[in-house]
């Protein structure tokens, strides 16, 4: 039985306000300030890329014909966990973003979460949590799957990305350049793996068809 990847970001998210919730209290005894409208908007953010992915996608129990032996989709989802609370400790210690960062941030978290939901909404039940291939699993290559193989994840990145640059948080932006889209493009390359290895001639039509 696989579960939706929607359970890890609903994790994800809650472990942002418990995790911050200490430090925040521990900055401010110590005269530290945060800047109101930049975090609440992040916030908002949050509740809304969670709130997207919790209407589109349910947890269902499906028969896993072939899959990638892998942890890695549960330790990139640690890794967002961590990223999360981390970028509003950050910010907490910093001037507020200028408005151009801000606004550009603003674009791309919409952007990233407007890809990710065509992402999820486009593969249904085929949208799993591991590196797996479900049984009457078809090969999806329209929508927005015919300009991108891995939508899924490259809306991922751009919410996360905007999310730290709404609350100038340059040094967890950079930890997030150099430690987890690394191991995203390795998980998009083992699923590459795996699809090639189940649907064969149609996988490798599609890849060199022109979809990024």
């Amino acid at each position: 039985m696989q579960y939706s990847i929607w359970l890890g970001t609903l994790s994800a998210v809650t472990a942002c306000f418990v995790t911050i919730g200490p430090f925040l209290l521990a900055h401010y005894a110590l005269g530290g300030t945060l800047h109101s409208t930049h975090f609440s908007t992040a916030l908002g953010l949050l509740a809304l890329w969670a709130g997207l992915e919790g209407a589109l996608v349910r947890a269902k129990p499906t028969l896993v014909q072939d899959a990638m032996p892998t942890r890695l989709p549960y330790l990139i989802m640690v890794g967002i966990a961590l990223i999360l609370p981390s970028g509003l400790l950050e910010s907490s210690l910093r001037l507020q973003a200028p408005t151009v960062l801000y606004r550009f941030g603003i674009g791309l978290c919409s952007t990233g979460c407007a890809v990710r939901v065509l992402a999820i909404q486009h593969l249904g039940t085929g949208f799993l949590d591991g590196i797996t291939i479900h049984k009457q699993q078809q090969l999806v290559t329209t929508g927005i799957y015919q300009f991108l193989r891995h939508p899924s994840e490259v809306g991922l990145h751009l919410f996360l990305w905007g999310y730290l640059l709404v609350i100038n948080a340059w040094w967890v932006l950079l930890a997030t350049l150099l430690v987890l889209l690394p191991l995203s493009l390795y998980r998009c390359w083992q699923e590459d793996q795996l699809l090639l290895q189940h649907f064969g001639d149609a996988y490798l039509a599609y890849r060199k068809s022109g979809a990024g």
